[in-house]
């Protein structure tokens, strides 16, 4: 009996970090795709597109992963923070430059 409970341990937490690792990936998604939604010119329309192309086909790729382990979500979601990275952060440094213009114009 001790036994299976162990058995069931280890496959529980295997179950919940697989489920850690698709949640992730998909509130990762969600946020870019809402955080590039709400921009007021701090990207390009190109750079637009390309997150909401990155971002559909990740959220697709997880409707179609049921069957995927932990590692197959966190390489996906390497993959998408790969190519969304350097939006992001370009995103953040116009968003720090326009807040630095307001406070130094005031």
């Amino acid at each position: 009996m001790l036994s299976d409970a162990e058995k069931y341990k280890a496959e529980d937490e295997k179950v919940l970090k697989t489920l850690e690792a698709k949640n992730h990936l998909e509130n990762y998604c969600y946020s870019v795709k809402n955080t590039a939604k709400e921009d007021k010119g701090k990207i390009s329309e190109e750079d637009k597109k390309l997150i909401e192309d990155v971002t559909s086909e990740a959220l697709q790729w997880l409707g179609s992963s049921s069957d995927k382990d932990a590692s197959a979500f966190e390489a996906k979601q390497k993959e998408v923070e790969g190519k969304l990275s350097p939006i992001m952060a370009k995103m953040y440094q116009n968003a720090d430059s326009n807040t630095q213009a307001n406070t130094a114009g005031s």
